[in-house]
C-alpha cells in the first residue's frame, strides 16, 4: 500500500488547518447551538459553583458521579475569576448568556485539544495520512457537536486521549544519556498515563472500559509487568477518592444507593436506541466507523478492537444509555473510518500513481461534506433565545422577590444561576430530586420541552399535581423561540389558596 508523504515543513500548516476547522465547528454560535436547555449542563455548572464557593465537591446526598468534572470546571473557571470578572455591570455579568458563554468556550478549546491529540495518536499508530483524515473527521463531522456541551464525557475526553498518547510514547522516551535516565523517564511517562486515565475515570466511571486498551499499549511498549503494575496504581487509587470521601463524611450507604440508582435508572433509553439516535444525527460517520471496525477485525487490528469492544460491551450491558455516552468512542470512529478510507484506493485497485490524488480527493470531499452539514446545523443563531429569555426572567423575578417563600420547579438550566451564582435563598427542585415536597406559599413552575419529556416518564408529575391541589394558577410569562415553534417556555406562578378544596 502506498503511503502519502507530508514534508515535515508542511506539518505545522496542516495542524493549523485542523485547528481552524475544529475551532470554527466547536466555537461558532457558542451560546445559540446546540439547541435546547440541558438538564445535565445545569447540574454540572451548579456543582462547579458549589466547589468555587468553598462548599466542597459533594452536593447533597446524591452520589451519581465522581468529582473531577466539577473540580476541573471550578479550577479552570476560577483562574479567570468566573463569574465575577465577566463585566463591571452586575446585571450583564449575571445574565444567562454571559454565564453560559465562558464554559462553552472552554468546551470548544477542549475540542480543539482533542482534535490535536487524535492527530498525534493516529500519526504514531498509522501515519500522517490517516492521522490527517481522522482529525479532519473529528473537526467537521456533525456528530462531534456533542462535545460542545458541558457534559462529563467531553470533559474527560482530553484526559483519556492524553493517557493513551503517553502510553504510546513510552517506547520513544530514550533520547540518549544513561540507562538510569532512560528507565526513570519511561517510568515517568507510565505514571503520567496512569494518572490521566485515573482522572478520566474519576470524571465518569464507565471509561474504566479503556483499561484493556491502554494497559495493553503500556505492556507492549514496556515489556514489563512491573511497569504495568506501576501504571495501574493511579488508575485504581484516584477513582477510589470518591467512595473514600463518602466514608469520611459518613455517607457510604448514600454512596452505595447512588451507584445502584445510577446503574438501574427506570428509563427506556437502551444502547440500541442511542446508536439509532446517533445515526440519525450523523449516519456517514457512524456507518463509516462501523465499517472501519469490521475492517479492523479483518486486519486483526488489536488497537481499534480494544478501543471499541470493551466499551461497547459495557454500554450494551447497562440499563441506561444516552446518545452522548459514546463520546469516548468518537475518536475511535474517526480513526476507524479514516483507516478504511485510506485503504479504499487499494480495494478499488487504483494505480499507485493515482492513489495520492485519490486520497486527497477523499480528504477534501469528506471535509467539505462534514463542514457543510455541520454549518447547516449551526446557522440559526436564535435557537436558544426562548430559553435564555426565560432564564433571565427567572433571575430577575427571584431577585426582586428575595424571600424564602418561593419554590422553583424546573430544569436546572434555569435555576443554577440564582441558586449558585446569586445565592438567592429559595427552595429549588429539579427533576433529579427523588421526592418533590412543596411547603411554600408560592411556586414557580417553568415548563419547557425538556421538562415535559421528563414528566411524561416520571412519577414526579403525579407528585406535582398532588401538591398543587391547594394552589391557584397564573401563567405569568411565555417565551417562544424564533426558529422553532416547539421552543416554548411557560412560567406559571402557583399561590396557596386555603379555600380551594382537594380532589
Amino acid at each position: 500500500m502506498s503511503v502519502l508523504k507530508f514534508p515535515s515543513r508542511d506539518v505545522c500548516g496542516l495542524l493549523v488547518v485542523i485547528c481552524v476547522l475544529s475551532g470554527f465547528t466547536h466555537l461558532y454560535n457558542t451560546v445559540g447551538f446546540p439547541a435546547g436547555p440541558s438538564n445535565d449542563e445545569g447540574i454540572y455548572m451548579r456543582r462547579a459553583m458549589h466547589v468555587l464557593t468553598g462548599q466542597g465537591p459533594q452536593e447533597g446526598t446524591l452520589y451519581d458521579h465522581p468529582y473531577f468534572g466539577q473540580l476541573f470546571l471550578a479550577a479552570t473557571l476560577g483562574l479567570i475569576g468566573y463569574p465575577y470578572s465577566l463585566s463591571a455591570s452586575s446585571d450583564s455579568a449575571h445574565s444567562a448568556e454571559m454565564l453560559y458563554l465562558v464554559p462553552r468556550i472552554l468546551m470548544g478549546i477542549l475540542a480543539i485539544i482533542d482534535t490535536l491529540l487524535i492527530y498525534k495518536i493516529t500519526n504514531l499508530r498509522y501515519g500522517k495520512r490517516v492521522a490527517f483524515l481522522a482529525s479532519i473527521l473529528f473537526a467537521v463531522m456533525p456528530l462531534t457537536w456533542i462535545v460542545r456541551r458541558m457534559w462529563l464525557e467531553p470533559l474527560q475526553l482530553p484526559f483519556l486521549l492524553s493517557s493513551l498518547l503517553f502510553a504510546m510514547n513510552i517506547k520513544n522516551t530514550y533520547v540518549g544519556g544513561s540507562e538510569n535516565y532512560f528507565i526513570n523517564r519511561k517510568s515517568l511517562m507510565i505514571l503520567f498515563s496512569g494518572l490521566l486515565l485515573g482522572l478520566s475515570i474519576f470524571t465518569k466511571i464507565p471509561v474504566f472500559a479503556m483499561v484493556p486498551l491502554i494497559g495493553y499499549i503500556v505492556y507492549k511498549n514496556s515489556r514489563s509487568l512491573s511497569l504495568v503494575g506501576l501504571w495501574f496504581v493511579p488508575v485504581v487509587l484516584i477513582p477510589l477518592i470518591w467512595p473514600m470521601y463518602a466514608i469520611h463524611v459518613g455517607q457510604f450507604n448514600s454512596w452505595l444507593d447512588g451507584v445502584f440508582w445510577q446503574t438501574h435508572r427506570g428509563v427506556s433509553n437502551t444502547f440500541i436506541d442511542s446508536i439509532k439516535y446517533d445515526i440519525s444525527i450523523d449516519p456517514v460517520l457512524i456507518i463509516l466507523g462501523i465499517l472501519g471496525l469490521a475492517f479492523a477485525a479483518i486486519k486483526r487490528d488489536i488497537f481499534l478492537l480494544l478501543w471499541f469492544a470493551p466499551f461497547l460491551i459495557f454500554l450494551y450491558l447497562i440499563g441506561f444509555v444516552s446518545y452522548w455516552h459514546i463520546v469516548p468512542l468518537l475518536p475511535a470512529f474517526c480513526v476507524a473510518a479514516a483507516r478504511l478510507m485510506e485503504f479504499l484506493p487499494d480495494i478499488a485497485s487504483i494505480k499507485k500513481t493515482c492513489q495520492k490524488l485519490t486520497i486527497c480527493i477523499i480528504i477534501a470531499g469528506v471535509g467539505v461534506f462534514g463542514l457543510i452539514n455541520t454549518i447547516l446545523l449551526m446557522i440559526p443563531i436564535n435557537l436558544n433565545s426562548a430559553y435564555f429569555e426565560a432564564a433571565n426572567f427567572i433571575i430577575q423575578y427571584l431577585r426582586s422577590n428575595n424571600s424564602n417563600d418561593i419554590t422553583v420547579i424546573s430544569n436546572p438550566f434555569y435555576t443554577w444561576i440564582p441558586q449558585s451564582v446569586l445565592q438567592l435563598d429559595h427552595n429549588y427542585i429539579d427533576y433529579y430530586n427523588g421526592d418533590i415536597s412543596v411547603k411554600t406559599h408560592k411556586v414557580l413552575l417553568i415548563v419547557d420541552p425538556a421538562l415535559i419529556y421528563i414528566l411524561r416518564n416520571h412519577e414526579a408529575a403525579d407528585q406535582i399535581q398532588k401538591n398543587f391541589n391547594l394552589y391557584t394558577t397564573n401563567k405569568i410569562a411565555t417565551f417562544v423561540g424564533g426558529a422553532n415553534k416547539y421552543d416554548k417556555v411557560s412560567v406559571y406562578l402557583y399561590e396557596s389558596n386555603p379555600n380551594r378544596k382537594t380532589n
